[in-house]
């Protein structure tokens, strides 16, 4: 009896792993189509289906993340870098006046609703690491960076509780996920870095000092945060974990320049 219980259970896992892979096949189908209406009757099934699928979450969010950017053409003093051509406007005598250039645009009524499915699949795989990524990355791209740094400390909390053991796509365990889990975490940093923004020193801060708990003899992670300290004009606290980089690393370049600057 406990045997044929095991096998009935094992093969309604089995059947709803078959479905979620189809769903996920239709929609990826369906969006290089381009067919909304055929998208959004998917999800709906999807969803009243298998609620506990977290890849619906995810293909959801991508639906609406997408459907709620939009490019708008401007005129710019500076080009866009990112823009493959760049079509400059002169004025009467020559003289170049500015740039036509493309940016983004967002409904926030759909990205709201988008990082709401996110925020739902978390709740039923709080250890999708994609899903935590994702929504950081969202709120990156809009530049909304307080909800940015406070995605990326919530994250952090989940990881400090559980260091090792997290999942990617399809619920695929994630292989070295400490040392993704840092790099990214670095990039991030650098994100709030390259924007050149003294206000944002704050976010990067309190990020570092989040991450280092968890990764306390990582050398980026300390270089950066010392950097942000640093332009904050708080010296002693920036020589403090540059000291740790260089107990670590004595021979980073980086680190000892920065010491200097200190």
């Amino acid at each position: 009896m406990r045997k044929l219980l095991f096998g009935l259970i094992l093969m309604m896992f089995t059947a709803f792993e078959l479905q979620a892979q189809n769903y996920k096949a239709q929609f990826t189908a369906l969006t290089k189509e381009k067919n909304d209406t055929a998208i959004i009757s998917l999800l709906a099934t999807w969803e009243n289906t298998n609620p506990n699928d977290a890849e619906f979450y995810t293909s959801a969010f991508n639906y609406y993340f997408r459907k709620s950017q939009s490019e708008l053409l401007v005129i710019a003093p500076e080009p866009n870098p990112k823009d493959d051509e760049v079509l400059s406007l002169s004025d009467t005598n020559g003289n170049i006046a500015g740039y036509i250039t493309s940016i983004n645009d967002y409904d926030m009524e759909l990205f709201a609703k988008a990082i709401g499915y996110l925020n739902q699949g978390l709740v039923v795989a709080p250890k999708r690491l994609d899903i935590w990524f994702g929504k950081i990355y969202a709120f990156g791209q809009l530049e909304m960076y307080d909800s940015f740094t406070n995605a990326l400390i919530e994250a952090l909390g989940k990881i400090e509780q559980h260091p090792n053991d997290w999942l990617w796509t399809m619920n695929n365990p994630l292989e070295d996920a400490p040392l993704l889990i840092q790099e990214s975490i670095t990039a991030y940093l650098n994100q709030l870095y390259e924007t050149e923004d003294d206000d944002l020193l704050h976010n990067m801060r309190r990020i570092g000092i989040k991450a280092l708990q968890i990764y306390p003899n990582n050398v980026a992670i300390l270089s950066t945060t010392a950097i942000a300290n640093l332009l904050m004009k708080d010296h002693e606290q920036a020589l403090v974990y540059l000291k740790r980089a260089e107990k670590i690393n004595p021979e980073d370049y980086i680190v000892l320049n920065n010491i200097a600057e200190t």
